[in-house]
This record gives C-alpha cells, structure tokens and sequence, in this order.
C-alpha cells in the first residue's frame, strides 16, 4: 500500500478497511497517505482486510475487491457478513444457507435484485391458486430469507456512507426507495397470499427458513404470526368481539388500564374501554396490514448480536435496537411512519423497556404530576410523536408475538415441557401483566384466541 499511495490519489481510489471484528472504515483517497502513515507501525493494519476499485486489483495483489464507486458497494466476503451480522448463520440446511448466501454476496447489486424479481414473477404465478401449499410456503421462506440477506447487505453500505457524510446527503436515496417499492410490493404479495386457506396445519413449520434459532428465521416467523394475527384480529372484530370486550371490561381488564394511566399520571382514568383508544378497537385495513407485517419482517433489522431478546429489563441491558432500528428504517431504508414508528416501539412494555416514546416521555413528563396523553392507545403514529397516546397498536401487537416466539424457541430445547404454547403463555401472562404491566391485556387475550383457533394450541393455565 505504501508503494501505491501517490498512484491511490492521482486515480482517486476510494479505500475501505475491514477489521477482525467485521467494523467498516471508509479511507478517501485524499486522505489515505495521511491514515496509512499513522497506522503503520500499530499493528492494526495487520489485522484488517483492504478493499480498493477493482481496477486496481493487479498492483495490490488480491482478488478480495470491490468497487467504491458504484452506487452500491458491495462486500464479496461472506465471512465479512458473518462477523457483521453474527447472529443471522444457519445451523439447519448449514451447506445449502452457506452456498446460497456466498452467491448473494459475491454479485453485484443490481443483479441482487433482478434475482429477486425472478422469485417474485415465481411467487405471482401461485396468486390464483385457491390453497397455499407447501411448494408456496417454501418459496414465500425462500423470498424472506433473500429480501432478510439482501437489505443487510444495504445496510453495510448505506451506513458507512452516513458514517462519512450526513444521513441528508445519502447520494443513492433514489435508487434505496426504488428498491424498497420492490420489496414492499413482494411482502405485499406475501401478505395476500397469507389470506389463503392452508393446505395442511403447521405448514411452515418443518421448514428452515422458519425453523432455525437465529435472527432471519426469527422475523420470518414473527412476520407470518403477524400477519395471520392481524387477519383473525379482523374475523374477531366482524364476528363483534367489541361487544363482549365491553361486557367483561370491568371485571377482566380495568385493573390493568388503570394501573398503567396511574403510572403515566393520565389525565383520562379508563373507567370505560371507549377510553382506552379514541376510537376504539376497531378493524385493520388491507393497507395498514401490509405496512405492519413490513415492520414485523424488519423488527429486528438493527440486531447484530446474538441476544435472548426477551423482555426482561436484566436480560437486554443496553440493548437499544429498536431505537436504532427506528433510525434505520426511517433514513436508509425509505420506510413510511406506519412501519418505522412500529418497530421503534416494539419493546416499549409500558416502560419496563426502552424505545422512542420513552425517551420522549421521560424528556417532558416523568417528573410532572399530569400530561396531555389522552388515550392509552392509537392508531395513529402522530399520536405518538405528539404524545397524544401512550402506546401504538401494532406496537402493541409485536411485542406480544416477538415475546411469544422468542420464549417459543427457549422452552422448545427443554425437551421436559410438554405443551409448549400453553407454558410460555402462562410465563407471559404471570411476568408481562401479573408481576408487572409490559404488554396490552386485550390483545393478549385476542393472541390467545388466535393460539387456540389458528394455531391448534391448547391455552388453559392463563386467567385471560
């Protein structure tokens, strides 16, 4: 490298260093004289990997090489992504994930893409099929698993260009909403296709891309359960749930809506569940369904390293991913308020977890006697940013399907428990609402329904 610094600056070669802990610098070529004279004698250097434009390939000697600049730069290096994102390996399927995500990897961008839209024309030859069977289900895996890899991909680029410049300057916002129209209208379709009667029970289950313990099979599966949750939430709401949420309000449910107002000093008490939300529980648009399934599938988007997460305040100490994920998906991912306020939201838990509201709140209310939030919940995002409300719907909803198939997993390896659905409901509801107030008692009660009638589970040690 030293030989090649005055030829680096006269072809103005961008350089990027990637350490052993898979951490980007990005060099510019007016300044690398400057960085690689003061790390020469620091060892550093040693440890780290260098990129450069490829056509510089033959003076530095590697065949490790990307192309700054383009407008998407990519990493060909799969073990790169691994030290990055450590909790997205395969554990099932380990050759086929490993070869499959070495090819995503090692092509360009734009042909990432155009991959992608071969799936989809795949996935909307299945649109009039009156079932959805196993075939679909494996490629509605297969697609998510893709979208999943790729985005991250993205991101390694798209953040350490803000590292570089400012997150207004993103110099390829254009082409970054391009692709998430592509993306949002495959989840789209998915979403859709979701809404078709199973062919058999558990039809996801047995496969990897939704069976395996990390991060991707994770949002695979929360984004399914989302989904279907969000579609009999709307059976519930058609069949008049409203009605006889209304008739057992007092004896089932006021207690924890007044603690909860009592804690955040409210000015509204929740005597009635018409003052929960101001306008009640009501159905979720087609539209709205989409736009929360995409937050779903992108919950856990800023998650890098392997942790439990499971919302116990001693567990996740320091975790702030859904801050971070809020930032994500609001500046480098082109995501709409719907999505991006959810997933900032989703380990909210009534305070008992961190996110966006609280750090509002805690800034402007958690020393006064009052406030102006008027409704405990909203459909509204606005609401939130205002603090008109103190928790958003389908924030509501992800916390309690993120929290259920992350204990899912953790009871399933003690091979004691029998029912394992029943037990992580009793866990929930004796540690989310007995001990301390973290998630929503009517939609919790409405997951359950969902368990029983969808899922085939067997509920009975829950009060709710």
């Amino acid at each position: 490298m030293k030989t090649c610094i005055k030829s680096i600056a006269d072809k103005q070669f961008d350089i990027i260093l990637i350490n052993e802990d898979g951490i980007l610098s990005f060099i510019p070529y007016d300044k690398a004289e400057e960085v690689f004279k003061s790390l020469e004698n620091n060892g550093y250097i040693d440890k780290c990997t260098i990129y450069i434009n490829k056509q510089f390939g033959d003076i530095i000697g590697t065949q490790e090489s990307i192309d700054v600049n383009k407008q998407h730069a990519d990493i060909h290096d799969i073990n790169i992504f691994y030290k990055l994102y450590k909790n997205c390996i395969f554990e099932s399927d380990k050759e086929y994930y490993n070869s499959h995500f070495n090819e995503l990897i090692s092509i360009r961008h734009v042909e990432r893409i155009e991959y992608l839209k071969n799936s989809f024309n795949k996935l909307k030859m299945f649109i009039s099929q009156s079932k959805l069977d196993l075939e679909l289900a494996k490629l509605i895996g297969n697609i998510l698993t893709d979208i999943g890899i790729i985005e991250r991909l993205n991101l390694i680029y798209h953040l350490n260009y803000i590292k570089q410049n400012s997150i207004s300057n993103l110099k390829d916002y254009q082409n970054v909403k391009k692709d998430d129209l592509i993306f949002a209208d495959i989840i789209g379709t998915i979403v859709n296709l979701l809404e078709k009667e199973y062919e058999t029970f558990g039809i996801f289950d047995n496969l990897s891309s939704f069976s395996d313990d990390n991060v991707i099979s994770h949002s695979n599966r929360v984004f399914v359960m989302m989904v279907e949750f969000l579609h009999y939430y709307n059976e519930e709401i058609s069949r008049g749930i409203a009605s006889k949420l209304r008739v057992d309000y007092r004896r089932k449910y006021y207690s924890f809506f007044n603690d909860i107002g009592r804690k955040f000093n409210l000015l509204t008490k929740a005597d009635r569940i018409e003052d929960i939300s101001r306008v009640g529980f009501r159905k979720i648009e087609q539209n709205e369904i989409k736009y929360y399934a995409r937050a779903a599938f992108w919950h856990d988007i800023a998650l890098v390293d392997v942790l439990p997460n499971i919302p116990i305040v001693e567990n996740n100490e320091g975790d702030n991913h859904s801050i971070l994920g809020f930032n994500l998906l609001k500046y480098c991912m082109a995501q709409n308020e719907y999505t991006y306020t959810t997933v900032g939201l989703h380990h909210e838990y009534y305070g008992f977890g961190y996110g966006i509201f609280m750090n509002m709140y805690n800034k402007q209310f958690a020393n006064k006697n009052f406030n102006n939030i008027e409704h405990i919940l909203t459909y509204d995002p606005s609401d939130i940013n205002s603090l008109l409300a103190l928790s958003y719907f389908p924030a509501k909803v992800l916390e309690i399907v993120d929290s259920y198939d992350s204990l899912h997993i953790k009871f399933s390896k003690n091979k004691e428990i029998g029912n394992i659905a029943n037990e992580v409901i009793s866990f929930m509801y004796e540690n989310f609402l007995e001990d301390n107030i973290k998630i929503d008692p009517i939609i919790f009660h409405i997951f359950i329904k969902y368990l029983e009638n969808v899922r085939n589970a067997s509920i009975y040690d829950c009060p709710l």
